[in-house]
């Protein structure tokens, strides 16, 4: 049923092209290539690829490109807007408007718009939905381990306070953002830490000073 659809459609398009325009200008098939346009203003799309196909209306570019195959069992590449796919098997020229999108796999989680399956590299990823970055730390009513404390800590749990153990990470997985607080947080304990030592430090320095 959908076969005669698509045949009695592009049938109708082919009979609204002969009464409008010639069949000559709007359905070409040249050295093994076939285009579908209906040029206005003396726009002219050519196709110059064998053994591929090309639609486009009131313009010389394609607004679809089906690339030839290489034989039994291959398929073409596809442009939209434009007929270099560049190797890809989908090229699109301009932007995209996708609701979610799987790359690799086969699944994507409900709260997920975007699942890539496999390793993702690009030029910078910024997050902009993060609830309380962890200044807090340097207020003075915030609660600061002692460094006995937190070695005690390390000692019996084998991870650091705040931070999730191996197995929670494996299990559950972590935010980038989340996981970058975390780092922060713990960045900016240390550096009290640091700070604290030093004072301590210069304390014995004057005192020994103090005492020659």
């Amino acid at each position: 049923m959908r076969k005669a659809y698509l045949i009695l459609l592009f049938y109708s398009a082919l009979s609204n092209a002969q009464n409008t325009s010639s069949f000559d200008h709007f359905f070409k098939v040249h050295e093994n290539a076939i285009t579908i346009s209906a040029p206005i203003n003396d726009f002219i799309l050519k196709n110059t690829k064998p053994y591929s196909f090309m639609v486009g209306f009131n313009s010389n570019r394609p607004s679809l490109y089906v690339g030839p195959s290489n034989g039994f069992n291959t398929t073409g590449d596809v442009g939209i807007g434009t007929v270099h796919t560049n190797g890809f098997k989908l090229n699109v020229a301009g932007d995209v408007l996708l609701r979610r999108l799987c790359i690799g796999g086969e699944y994507i989680p409900e709260d997920c718009l975007l699942a890539v399956e496999g390793k993702l590299i690009c030029a910078d990823i910024q997050v902009t939905d993060i609830n309380e970055w962890p200044d807090y730390v340097f207020e003075e009513n915030y609660e600061l381990i002692t460094i006995e404390e937190m070695g005690d800590y390390i000692q019996k749990e084998n991870h650091l306070p705040g931070i999730p153990t191996n197995k929670e990470i494996n299990e559950n997985g972590i935010g980038l953002a989340e996981l970058n607080m975390l780092l922060l947080k713990k960045i900016e304990e240390l550096s009290l830490y640091t700070i604290k030592l030093n004072d301590e430090l210069n304390k014995i320095k004057s005192f020994r000073k103090g005492a020659i």
